[in-house]
């Protein structure tokens, strides 16, 4: 793939969204993976949405402009125009987790079959408040019981596909014309059909992450909110469906309807239509009881309260509800994370997951490592440090706040001042609870580097210009020395020296800290903005500029590093809040 081709395509369509494609369009930029393009289409908006996004200035946006013509043909058109070798999709009303794209990235390095890699939703209403319950009915692996009896897959923001698949690639039949997916006969639930469309026609994989990566909004404006369209796409759907898999389509028709009917009756409790929505749930009922879930069980339980209770007094029940039974679903998460799933190229056993989150008893964080520093004492702030290039820049920051220069006698000053080495009153050690209830007043912070391009930043100095000064046990032999070469040295150091005596470049994250550490883990980009948004402290853009090295590892390459650090990953950045 060229320098200038984008890894990873994300399509929005846009129509008349200009209250929520801000904060849509700022979740995709804010993505941990950075190599993707956003493809905008303009499905004839006529309200402030393209204005809006032309603030945003980020050279990945590209924009398509077409007569309105739906959900499914802006979707195409994107399609049309994407570069790269993975496309997803996200509705101008959602909201990504910073992780969604890299978690499926993952997920297809996991599986070379896999075609369509989805997660779990949390919803949100209108004003974008967490509900408080998950959509979470993804399987794996996914069958076309599962997509056609009740779309596990949930919504449109949620999929991202090999593009392969829409190139028709791995078809039975010449169901996918070429770059066009998504039927523009419908204007609802053709996400709904084409997912039926590739369990029922093509060898791909569909599989869930058993993740929460993606907020969904219950918007009682949106196309899913009118009921009577919602209804009349969705029987046009089933007919297609039945038309390339009549035998399946017959089997599970009955429970089909019945869970349109389950999902109209939720509408209707959203726009307060209590008679309407107790004739959805009598006719889903009366198709197949036996689709009847807790969920469906809570929306029956509110419709009967809201035609019993004042309305303030059921607002509050219902919510009370949601918010138990979110809580149990993310309970059910928890618990089964370290659960091993037979199915899920992504779970792993306790063991592995206990293994890579608490490293060897001879890796475990030492009271002589004092990881620990003050930033600050005007701003009551200390720092966890972490990566070199984020720590030589606020050692330097602290030197002009508390002497009012900047000024060094060579390079190594930030580390010889700072560095690793204890001072009183300046450094205290992460196993030293009785100082920690000391300065328990100071807020503390972690900078989040990609172990990625951490790893690769040691290589490109060890290696490409041996310009780092640091002691690294080998430097004398590291001249000329491949990546793969490199990988394997690392590889065994880790295996045998203490974290103290590595390199920060290549010294895993999770052995000098756990989240539960600090208030704050900033990803480095966000440094500025978040010393400045949090604490007013004003850092020069000299002092936190990353330069990433020129080197493109394969992708063997790349998950050979990422295997190093598997722990680290389970450190997720969270500033700015979500």
């Amino acid at each position: 793939m060229s320098k200038n081709t984008p890894h990873v395509t994300i399509v929005i369509p846009l129509y008349n969204v200009e209250r929520y494609i801000a904060s849509t369009l700022d979740s995709v930029l804010q993505q941990s993976w950075q190599d993707l393009e956003i493809i905008i289409v303009n499905d004839g908006s006529t309200d402030r949405s393209m204005a809006i996004c032309q603030q945003f200035d980020d050279p990945r946006i590209r924009y398509v402009e077409q007569p309105n013509g739906g959900l499914a043909a802006a979707r195409n058109a994107g399609i049309d125009h994407a570069r790269g070798e993975y496309i997803g999709f996200i509705d101008a009303d959602d909201i990504w987790y910073p992780e969604k794209v890299s978690r499926h990235l993952e997920h297809f390095a996991s599986d070379p079959e896999l075609g369509l890699s989805y997660s779990y939703s949390s919803l949100m209403d209108e004003e974008g408040k967490d509900v408080g319950v998950i959509q979470k009915e993804g399987t794996a692996p996914t069958t076309f019981a599962d997509c056609y009896i009740r779309n596990v897959i949930g919504n449109g923001s949620n999929a991202l596909l090999r593009r392969e698949v829409f190139n028709g690639r791995g078809t039975d039949l010449e169901a996918f014309p070429p770059l066009h997916a998504f039927d523009i006969d419908l204007r609802h639930a053709e996400d709904y059909e084409l997912w039926s469309r590739i369990a029922a026609l093509t060898q791909w994989k569909m599989v869930c992450i058993p993740e929460v990566l993606v907020w969904y909004r219950l918007n009682p404006n949106g196309l899913s909110a009118n009921t009577q369209r919602q209804r009349h796409y969705h029987l046009l759907a089933t007919a297609k469906i039945a038309g390339y898999a009549p035998v399946e389509a017959e089997k599970y028709r009955t429970s089909s309807i019945a869970h349109l009917y389950w999902h109209q009756a939720r509408t209707y409790l959203q726009q307060k239509n209590i008679q309407q929505g107790a004739k959805a749930v009598r006719s889903a009922l009366h198709y197949n009881w036996h689709t009847l879930t807790g969920n469906h069980v809570m929306i029956g339980s509110a419709l009967i309260t809201a035609k019993l209770l004042p309305e303030w007094l059921d607002a509050a029940l219902y919510r009370y509800a949601c918010r138990i039974w979110g809580g149990w679903q993310r309970l059910q998460l928890r618990l089964t994370s370290i659960k091993k799933d037979q199915h899920s190229s992504l779970s792993v056993s306790s063991e592995q997951l206990s293994e890579w989150i608490r490293p060897p008893e001879s890796y475990v964080r030492e009271k002589a490592m004092p990881n620990l520093f003050f930033l600050s004492h005007k701003h009551q702030l200390m720092f966890l440090g972490l990566s070199k290039n984020a720590s030589s820049s606020l050692k330097q920051l602290f030197q002009q706040e508390e002497f009012g220069t900047t000024a060094q006698t060579d390079s190594l000053a930030p580390h010889k001042f700072w560095g690793w080495t204890a001072q009183p009153g300046r450094s205290i050690e992460v196993g030293d609870t009785k100082s920690l209830e000391i300065y328990s007043s100071y807020r503390r912070f972690a900078v989040y580097r990609d172990p990625l391009s951490r790893f690769l930043s040691a290589y490109h100095n060890k290696v490409i210009y041996a310009s780092s000064p640091h002691p690294f046990y080998i430097d004398n032999r590291l001249e000329g020395m491949g990546l793969d070469h490199f990988i394997n040295v690392t590889a065994e150091i880790l295996k045998i020296e203490n974290p103290l005596h590595i390199d920060e470049h290549l010294r895993p994250q999770a052995w000098c800290y756990q989240p539960d550490d600090v208030d704050y883990i900033v990803p480095i980009k966000k440094l500025s903005q978040f010393l400045l948004t949090e604490f007013g402290i004003q850092m020069g853009t000299e002092q936190n500029k990353t330069t990433l090295p020129k080197i493109t590892p394969t992708d063997e390459q790349c998950d050979r590093i990422r295997k190093l650090y598997q722990c680290d990953y389970a450190i997720k950045p969270n500033w700015p809040p979500r």
